[in-house]
Order: C-alpha cells, then structure tokens, then sequence
C-alpha cells in the first residue's frame, strides 16, 4: 500500500499507478483521502489483501489500462462481490474495442482513464461529492 486512509481504495496496476496518484492528490486537495495499492502484478491476485481492503473500505477503484472483459477489475469485482457484497467496486478500464493509434494523453483522455474522468466517474458513481464547481449555484438544488 502506498497511502492509507479514507473509505476509497484506489488499486492499480502497471501504467495506472502514476495515474492513481493523480487521482489521490486531487481527493486530498478536496478533502476526500483514499487509500492507494500498486497491485504490482495481475497474477496471481492477493486476494487476502483484497480481502482486508473490503474490511476497511467502502468502495474499491481499480485501474488498469487493459480492457475490462477478463481484467483485474473483473477479478476483483468477483471476489468482493462473494466475499464483501455490501462494498461496491468500480471498474476503471479500456472498452473491448479498437483503439486508435495516437497521442497517449489525448487517447487516455477520449478513453475516460485520464485522472480527470475518473474523478468525474467517481462522482457519478456517488463515491465522492461533486467538485464545488460543479454543484448548483445559490444553495439550489436541481430537480
């Protein structure tokens, strides 16, 4: 584990890590501290450790840049759902489609695996409040 703390635990592997700290210094900056694992190899799978994630955690984020079908996160997913079902996991991978050559930054970008649109996705999830920027204006509420 890289950082502990909060009720998120992003885990994530390879090209992710990096990204995964991103994520984690933004949340910290808004409050929100999560807890962070560099899974270090997909094979096999420290599922103890996923275990005692699920204990202290309310939400697992995986990251990989590999696509999601027969990925880590769907292990994992697996393994928590018989195990911890009340712990949601969310899935952050590439779709089970061509992918275009090109740019990483912009591709990770239009992907949805840049820090960005995890964080984003986080909120959509409920995981995470939504950035103050992005909450209704004047104490209103939206309907």
């Amino acid at each position: 584990m890289i950082f502990g703390g909060g009720s998120i635990a992003l885990l994530a592997l390879g090209s992710m890590v990096s990204c995964a700290e991103h994520i984690h210094e933004k949340l910290m900056q808004r409050g929100v501290p999560t807890s962070l694992v560099n899974l270090r190899f997909a094979k096999p799978l420290d599922l103890s450790m996923i275990g005692e994630l699920a204990k202290t955690h309310s939400a697992l984020v995986t990251l990989e840049e590999n696509v999601e079908r027969g990925g880590i996160g769907e292990e994992i997913e697996c393994y928590v759902h018989e195990h911890a079902p009340s712990v949601c996991v969310l899935k952050i991978a590439l779709p089970d489609a061509y992918v275009e050559h090109g740019d990483v930054t912009r591709l990770r970008s239009m992907l949805g695996i840049d820090s960005d649109s995890i964080i984003r996705k986080m909120e959509i999830a409920g995981l995470i409040p939504a950035a103050a920027a992005d909450a209704p204006e004047n104490g209103t509420e939206e309907k």
